[in-house]
């Protein structure tokens, strides 16, 4: 009797034991499905196919690339500024020679546009030192969001199984961010 109690307080310690909590996988796939069932038309006819890899997009990584693209737009910026600010200075001179009150809106269009190259300039300038902020102020292990690609099938308007990829956007605590079908 004592060896049957023992056998069966370990088969059920071994049972309450075993229940996992959810992999991380596994909770995604249930919060995409929670959402995407509000706006099947038939959500009794949904089908799960698969769900690609979880992609992680980290803040200082989203930064740094933003941080690059925005130093080449400048360096392109300036390089083509320089040339037509240069070319508009010349034009100016030449108006001027010639009369300058006679050339008066084309000069004033003139250093206007400079004054637009300029201004540009500087917009990129913040938007860069802005980026550098967000980028000095977060930590290697903030995350952005995390991506996958969600493939199931269901029925459409019309009653036709249909196979559909949904690119989904969340959080770090993996609620949804952003459903759309992809195209």
């Amino acid at each position: 009797m004592k060896n049957l109690i023992t056998i069966i307080a370990l088969v059920s310690l071994l049972f309450t034991s075993c229940t996992k909590e959810p992999s991380t996988e596994e909770k995604v796939k249930m919060t995409i499905e929670a959402e995407l069932m509000k706006t099947l038309n038939d959500p009794k006819s949904y089908e799960f196919v698969e769900m690609n890899k979880l992609d992680t997009t980290y803040v200082k990584n989203y930064y740094s690339k933003l941080i690059k693209d925005t130093e080449k737009l400048e360096s392109e910026t300036l390089i083509s500024n320089s040339v037509r600010n240069k070319k508009s200075l010349e034009l100016i001179s030449e108006y001027k020679k010639y009369g300058a009150k006679k050339y008066a809106s084309d000069i004033a269009k003139l250093e206007n546009s400079i004054k637009e190259n300029a201004d540009f300039l500087k917009k990129i300038e913040d938007t860069k030192a802005k980026y550098q902020n967000l980028f000095d102020n977060a930590k290697g292990t903030d995350i952005l969001d995390i991506s996958t690609v969600f493939t199931c099938r269901a029925n459409n308007k019309m009653g036709a199984k249909i196979l559909a990829n949904y690119i989904v956007r969340l959080t770090d605590s993996l609620t949804v961010k952003e459903i759309k079908q992809a195209d």
